[in-house]
């Protein structure tokens, strides 16, 4: 039995729905690699204007270190010139130093006055401590009365108050400390220096003049005035010290016990009258007398 052929049916519809369909996905397709590559192009782009942007901003930096540099380089001379001027001050001759400063001098062989403090040749710790406190050059006291002094000449200076005149007699002590003796303290050991001033509370403020500008160099110094306890100003001193402040009255009270003696003179080379005048006008003559004879009734 011969089976009839049959020819595969097609429906045209069929055909065409598929044909549009496959149109449809393959502009798709190209639509889609095109917003891609849109995309591409746009990433690429800004990354471009990244780059660009980054290297004018090291352009920039290097042009303002490069401007920095030059600036520097311009300014280290004019600096340089500043901290020599500051480091060396101008000078002047003795007289015009004196001119300057309203110095008067009277005696024979008067040296000239020291214009700066490097010019006293303090100790290193000293003339930090003088740093720190904002001295920049001794006053027109200390500057005449510290050459007199260190050489070991008697001096009567006049000032008014607040013109720096205790460093003008305690820093000529200090030297002559530590020049002289040994900072290590022993039980017994006396003043090397003695200032005596007419009332405590002048004995007090010169005591704490002392002793901030004395710490950094192991001075040790005690003050002795009446209206306080004898007990422990007798300790301190009989502890052992390099300086004494004291009142003419208590000194010579201190000086009347001997056995043991509360303070040995022994070692004593260094002798200040501060504000001798007041003394002698409160009726001190007698005290300072015997204070200077170191106790002796002459």
């Amino acid at each position: 039995v011969k089976m009839p052929s049959i020819a595969p049916r097609f429906d045209a519809d069929v055909l065409h729905k598929k044909s549009k369909s496959s149109k449809v996905k393959t502009l798709a397709s190209d639509s889609e690699d095109d917003t891609v590559a849109e995309t591409t192009r746009v990433k690429e782009s800004r990354k471009e204007k990244k780059e660009k942007a980054a290297g004018a901003g090291k352009e920039k930096r290097k042009k303002a270190a490069s401007d920095s540099s030059e600036s520097s380089d311009s300014d280290a001379p004019a600096s340089k010139k500043l901290k020599t001027e500051e480091a060396e001050p101008t000078r002047l001759s003795v007289e015009e130093f004196r001119r300057k400063l309203e110095i008067k001098v009277a005696g024979n062989d008067c040296p000239a006055p020291f214009q700066t403090f490097e010019d006293a040749s303090l100790p290193t710790e000293l003339l930090e401590a003088v740093r720190q406190q904002g001295f920049k050059a001794p006053s027109a006291i200390q500057s005449q009365c510290w050459p007199l002094a260190m050489a070991g000449k008697d001096v009567i200076a006049i000032a008014k108050t607040g013109s720096g005149k205790t460093c003008g007699f305690l820093f000529p002590a200090f030297q002559l400390i530590k020049r002289t003796v040994s900072l290590q303290c022993r039980r017994g050991d006396g003043p090397v220096a003695l200032v005596l001033a007419p009332t405590r509370e002048l004995a007090i403020q010169i005591e704490q003049e002392c002793v901030k500008f004395a710490k950094t160099s192991k001075i040790v110094a005690a003050c002795a005035y009446g209206g306080m306890p004898k007990g422990p100003q007798i300790r301190a001193i009989m502890g052992g010290l390099h300086v004494l402040i004291a009142t003419p009255g208590r000194l010579n009270d201190f000086l009347k016990m001997k056995n043991p003696p509360v303070v040995p003179l022994n070692r004593l080379k260094y002798l200040v009258f501060d504000e001798a005048d007041r003394m002698l006008d409160m009726g001190f003559e007698p005290q300072v007398r015997r204070s200077e004879r170191g106790g002796e009734e002459r």
